[in-house]
C-alpha cells in the first residue's frame, strides 16, 4: 500500500551516541497514519556493519510513539555495546545467507566445496531446521533447541504434514539415527558459521548429541516369515498382472516388464548384499558365475573402484559373492528379456528401461509390492526402503549363515566387523547352536 512519510524529529541521547534515532510519520492511502522509528548507525564498524534499522511503533499516538522511540534507541544501544547485532537476524534468514554464500563458493572453485555437501544442508537446515526454529531470532537458540530436535524430528517423521518440497526430498515414516546425527551437525555448522559472521554469539554449536546407550541404530530387515510371503507373492500371476491393462483387458507389456525386473532386483538385493547405487549401475558384463561345494551355480559381481562405497578412490575392484538364488533371478529375468525380444548384450545396464537408461529409483514399485504382499514393516512399525534388502541378507547370513564367519561377511558386505556387529548382530545365542556344539 503506498503511503507518505514524514519526519516528525530527530532523537538522541547525548553528543557521543553512536546512533540517530528519527521519529517519522507515515500515512497511507486509506488515511491510516503509523509513527515509526529510525535509527542510523554512525559507526557501522561497532554494529557488526549494520547501517540502519527501521520499525512500526505501531501507534498513531505522538506521545506514546515517542516513548517507545526512546525505548527502541535504549535497546539498539545495549545491543551495540554486548557485541549483539543492533537488529536481531532470524534463523530464517541466516539460513538464507549460509546457503547464498555456499553457493557463490562452489562457483569460485573454492576447496572444501561441493554440490554434494549443499545438497545435505538443504535437505537438513533448510527443511527441518527451518521448519523447527527458522522463525526464531539466532541469538535465542540454545542447547535446549538442539536437544528439542530428535522429539520433533521424529514426530515431523510420523505425522501427515510435508512442507511444499522444492528440493524433493523423499520423505519416510521414520529418521534412522544416523540421519538424526547428520542433520544435527550440518546445523551446528550452520551456527559455527553464523559465528564466526557475528551474528551469533550463543554456544549451541557446540552442543553434542548424546544417546541413552540404549538406544541402537537398528537396521530394519524381513523376518524370514516375511521374506517368504514377499516371494511367494511375486511368483503369482496376480503380482504380474497388477497395473494397466489394454482395451482387451490384457495387462500392460511395460508393467509386466517392469515388473519382472523389480522380482529380479529385490532378490538379487537379498541374496548379494549389493546397496542400491552399487546395484543400479551394473551391466550384463559385471556378473558372471562359480559353484559351490554343492554344485549351486551361485554370483561372482565385480564392482568398478567408481561403483564400490568402500573401494572408492583405489586402483583395484571390489568382487562380491553373491547367492544361488540371485544367480537364478537374473537367469529368469534374462529368459524373459529374450522372450519379448529385448537380447540384454554384455555393456547394457540390467536395470533398464526400455531405452537402455538405467532406472534410478525403484522406490515407487517397491512400496507398492511389499503393501501388496503384507509385508510394509518391521516388528518396530519401520517402513521398510529398498536399502531394507541388504540389511535383510546381512542379518540372514548372520542368523543362517553355516559356518561363516563375520570377517568373511564383512569383507563381502564391503563394510567392516565392527559396523556388523554394532547395527546388526542382534541374534540369540540359540541361533548358532550348531555351530557351537558341532
Amino acid at each position: 500500500m503506498r503511503y507518505t512519510e514524514e519526519k516528525i524529529e530527530t532523537l538522541q541521547s547525548d553528543d557521543d551516541d553512536n546512533i540517530i534515532l528519527e521519529l517519522c510519520l507515515r500515512t497511507f492511502e486509506n488515511d491510516r497514519r503509523v509513527y515509526y522509528h529510525k535509527s542510523r548507525i554512525l559507526k557501522p564498524e561497532l554494529a557488526n556493519k549494520q547501517r540502519r534499522v527501521v520499525g512500526s511503533l505501531r501507534t498513531d499516538d505522538y506521545d506514546k510513539a515517542k516513548q517507545l522511540a526512546y525505548r527502541k534507541h535504549a535497546e539498539i544501544d545495549l545491543r551495540q555495546k554486548q557485541g549483539l547485532n543492533v537488529k536481531p537476524v532470524s534463523v530464517g534468514a541466516a539460513m538464507d545467507k549460509f546457503l547464498k554464500n555456499y553457493e557463490e563458493n562452489i562457483k569460485r572453485g573454492m576447496s572444501g566445496y561441493s554440490s554434494n555437501i549443499l545438497r545435505n544442508f538443504r535437505k537438513s537446515i533448510d527443511i527441518y531446521w527451518r521448519e523447527y526454529v527458522g522463525s526464531k531470532d539466532l541469538e535465542d537458540i540454545t542447547d535446549r533447541d538442539m536437544e528439542g530436535y530428535e522429539g520433533f524430528r521424529r514426530e515431523y517423521a510420523k505425522s501427515t504434514k510435508r512442507i511444499k518440497n522444492k528440493y524433493k526430498q523423499n520423505y519416510k515414516d521414520s529418521v534412522a539415527l544416523s540421519t538424526l546425527k547428520g542433520e544435527i551437525n550440518y546445523f551446528r555448522q550452520f551456527l559455527r558459521w553464523c559465528a564466526s559472521r557475528d551474528y551469533y554469539k550463543g554456544g549451541a554449536h557446540e552442543w553434542r548429541y548424546k544417546t541413552s546407550g540404549k538406544v541402537k541404530n537398528r537396521r530394519e530387515a524381513f523376518s524370514i516369515d516375511q521374506y517368504r510371503t514377499l516371494v511367494r507373492y511375486m511368483r503369482t500371476t496376480e503380482y504380474l498382472n497388477k497395473g494397466k491393462h489394454s482395451n482387451n483387458g490384457a495387462p500392460d507389456k511395460r508393467v509386466v516388464r517392469h515388473r519382472q525386473m523389480l522380482r529380479c532386483y529385490i532378490l538379487f538385493l537379498c541374496n548379494t548384499g549389493l546397496r542400491v547405487g552399487e546395484a543400479r549401475n551394473l551391466r550384463w558384463t559385471d556378473v558372471s558365475s562359480t559353484e559351490n561345494k554343492l554344485g549351486e551355480k551361485v554370483c561372482v559381481i565385480e564392482l568398478d573402484q567408481n561403483l564400490s562405497k568402500v573401494s572408492r578412490g583405489s586402483t583395484r575392484s571390489a568382487k562380491v559373492i553373491g547367492r544361488y538364488t540371485a544367480w537364478r533371478a537374473l537367469e529368469r529375468f534374462r529368459e524373459f528379456l529374450i522372450s519379448i525380444g529385448e537380447e540384454p548384450t554384455d555393456d547394457r545396464f540390467i536395470f533398464c528401461n526400455l531405452h537402455g537408461n538405467v532406472i534410478h529409483d525403484f522406490r515407487e514399485g517397491f512400496s507398492s509390492v511389499i503393501k501388496e504382499a503384507g509385508v510394509e514393516t518391521d516388528k518396530f512399525g519401520v517402513k521398510f526402503v529398498p536399502y531394507s534388502c541388504r540389511h535383510t541378507y546381512i542379518t540372514f547370513r548372520l542368523k543362517y549363515g553355516k559356518n561363516l564367519s563375520i570377517h568373511s561377511l564383512a569383507k563381502n558386505a564391503r563394510t567392516s566387523v565392527e559396523m556388523i556387529q554394532s547395527n546388526y548382530d542382534d541374534t540369540e545365542t540359540l541361533d548358532f547352536v550348531d555351530e557351537l556344539t558341532l
